[in-house]
């Protein structure tokens, strides 16, 4: 009889599919991501930074307000200033205090708190540096131009609000933000300054490397939108006509001439514009002598010292040029400092008297003893009168200088000085 084989059963698993709570489960968190990225953290990134600044939310959340440079009023007679191909125009009341080698900085009056005029100007192209590690550079472009017109016009984006609260704190932002051209390649952001004192504009360059700065401030009489426009609508940005300037043509202005001209109150407008706009065209130092002493001859005495010391290397040391420039320090010291030498109560110090004639602190005083000997020798040491201490306004001091072991105070025949460098606290 023949045996029946048996049929093996196909076993299958069978699947068991999702239950209503799991799926919901899966499509409530499917939903809450974007939610969550894209809606929940925005609004709590919002609410955040407007309670953190302390400012309303129309003005943090708002895009820069475009404007016209349109003249309101007449701003009075200006001088030119160039600085990189940018032609500034600056009032003829104003005096340049602090120079650098694309910027500079002039005051209305030798005060305190006085009315100031920044300008700022420079071809290198601005790039922002990010951390290695941090994840912003995933999100934000590398060119400061890129990176202002995002953040300034965020108003959703958590990490360009980041980005957009943290500049408003550190510039002290309150109020409006405003936008404007200069030009077809120059567009530029306007800022309040902190306590509304003025404001500062920030241009770029559009098709290429460039960048100038330039801002008003009045702690006393604060400076209107207007103001500010009515002068930097007359800032001319370079323009692809421009010829490129050549740092090493022959000089246009003649520096013996400017020199002697400084002292003439009717010249010293155009000693000013001259002589700054040959030191930026050619970058030698020698064309602020007449700068620094028209500054003496309006009374920046302390603002004169210190571009004294910035620019003092820059002279060679057997250079005439270096006397002239070390000669208008004598010659201010004597406004700024009165010094006596007493060598009578003990030969190896010197008693030294000094009153501080300014209305600035001073932290600092080198002098330079000469002493001169009966058998016609000379010998001379540096030394510093103030050791961790200040010198107020106005203020007088008995200070006691110690003479070095290799120079002796007997028998000599004359003793003379000269300051060698004031520093001054602002």
């Amino acid at each position: 009889m023949a045996k029946q084989v048996k049929k093996k059963r196909s076993w299958k698993v069978e699947e068991e599919g999702l239950n209503p709570i799991q799926k919901g489960i899966i499509v409530a968190l499917v939903s809450f991501i974007p939610f969550f990225f894209f809606i929940l953290i925005p609004v709590l990134a919002r609410d955040h930074f407007v309670k953190k600044l302390k400012i309303p939310a129309e003005v943090f959340l708002s895009p820069p307000e475009k404007i016209n440079l349109v003249k309101s009023s007449e701003t009075g007679p200006t001088f030119k200033v160039n600085i990189n191909g940018v032609e500034f125009k600056i009032p003829v009341k104003f005096t340049p205090i602090q120079i650098g080698k694309d910027f500079v900085r002039f005051v209305d009056e030798p005060r305190r708190m006085a009315k100031s005029i920044y300008i700022h100007s420079s071809l290198e192209p601005r790039e922002i540096n990010y951390s290695a590690t941090g994840f912003a550079r995933w999100f934000m472009p590398d060119t400061v131009l890129e990176f202002m017109q995002l953040i300034l016009r965020a108003n959703w984006h958590p990490v360009r609000l980041m980005f957009k609260a943290q500049f408003f704190a550190v510039e002290g932002i309150t109020t409006r933000i405003f936008e404007a051209r200069w030009d077809a390649h120059h567009r530029g952001f306007i800022f309040p300054l902190p306590g509304q004192a003025g404001y500062i504009g920030r241009i770029f360059r559009t098709n290429g490397p460039g960048y100038f700065e330039f801002s008003i401030k009045d702690d006393i009489q604060p400076v209107t939108l207007r103001q500010w426009v009515d002068l930097a609508m007359k800032i001319r940005p370079p323009s692809e006509k421009d010829e490129e300037v050549d740092p090493f043509a022959p000089g246009f202005y003649n520096l013996e001439y400017l020199i002697k001209q400084a002292k003439d109150p009717d010249r010293q407008v155009d000693v000013l514009s001259r002589s700054l706009n040959e030191f930026y065209r050619t970058k030698k130092s020698f064309w602020l002598i007449p700068v620094a002493i028209v500054m003496g001859e309006r009374g920046f005495n302390s603002e004169l010292i210190d571009l004294h010391k910035q620019f003092l290397p820059d002279f060679a040391i057997d250079s005439p040029l270096k006397e002239t420039w070390n000669s208008i320090l004598d010659t201010i010291v004597e406004d700024t400092l009165k010094i006596e030498v007493d060598t009578k109560l003990r030969q190896k110090e010197l008693n030294v008297f000094c009153k501080n004639l300014t209305d600035k602190q001073i932290n600092q005083i080198l002098i330079r003893i000469q002493v001169k000997y009966k058998k016609g020798n000379e010998k001379s040491f540096i030394a510093r009168l103030l050791k961790n201490e200040r010198l107020f306004e106005h203020q007088e001091k008995k200070l006691l200088i110690t003479v070095p072991p290799d120079i002796s105070l007997i028998d000599y025949e004359s003793l003379s000085y000269r300051i060698m460098q004031i520093d001054f606290i602002d």
